[in-house]
């Protein structure tokens, strides 16, 4: 079977045989399985019991990693109103996993507008660029939500006590560099760090991959993955990978 389909497949156009994946569902559960299932083990490896999740949207990290296999504790963090409830509803079975109150993060304290996307997951404090708007037409804003915004060493500083191994993941569209900034005072504690890393500015004032690996070599991490999320047919071209560091290994 898997040399029939080779020979099919041979002489198609490339984009063809992307759209061919992009719309096989199953291929993209069994992908998001694989990446969970491989993150999961990095965290066991490595002694990582408590995992922080900013940018959480509707759960789907956690629910990853509990599927994979992951058992220790989880702090989600989500700004949008709606996404937070459901959230919330997810998590109320689940003893160790807590939903923050509701706000973003960043580098300092106040308020933000954010910019609710027609794709929540894009929903951002910053403006797209052109190029998102192109690539990804659902960027565009449905709705604006005024929320508070807090730095989450502050958040987290007490909560951390205990823990044998702290793992933030960040995925802010945008924001991710705030969020570190503002994770400062705990870097010490993190064992590891995923993070969502844009190739080309896809909002405005977008810190990209270079300075963000950067930032994170400086502070003693060095990378164990790196995941393909997201290839733009229209600009014939990556957007975005995540990367998934571990401290000094």
């Amino acid at each position: 079977m898997r040399f029939r389909t080779q020979a099919m497949m041979q002489g198609l156009p490339m984009a063809l045989l992307e759209k061919m994946f992009a719309k096989n569902s199953r291929y993209k559960t069994l992908k998001r399985e694989l990446h969970a299932r491989r993150l999961a083990a990095i965290l066991e490896m490595n002694g990582i019991d408590f995992v922080i999740d900013v940018g959480a949207n509707t759960g789907q990290t956690a629910q990853a990693l509990r599927g994979s296999g992951y058992r220790g504790k989880i702090v989600s963090y989500e700004p949008i109103r709606q996404c937070h409830e459901e959230l919330t509803a997810k998590a109320a079975s689940d003893p160790r996993w807590s939903i923050a109150p509701r706000c973003a993060l960043g580098d300092s304290d106040g308020t933000v507008e954010l910019q609710v996307s027609q794709g929540s997951s894009l929903s951002s404090v910053a403006p797209p660029t052109k190029a998102m708007t192109q690539a990804m037409p659902k960027v565009r804003a449905a709705a604006c939500e005024t929320v508070p915004i807090h730095r989450l060493d502050a958040l987290m500083k007490d909560e951390l006590e205990g823990a044998a191994g702290v793992f933030l993941k960040v995925d802010a569209q945008g924001h991710d560099m705030a969020v570190l900034r503002g994770a400062d005072g705990i870097m010490g504690r993190l064992t590891g760090i995923k993070i969502e890393m844009s190739l080309l500015p896809l909002y405005e004032g977008e810190t990209l991959y270079l300075d963000i690996l950067k930032f994170l070599h400086d502070r003693g991490f060095c990378p164990h993955m790196l995941v393909d999320v997201g290839y733009s047919e229209k600009l014939g071209r990556q957007l975005q990978i995540d990367g998934v560091f571990i401290r000094g290994a």
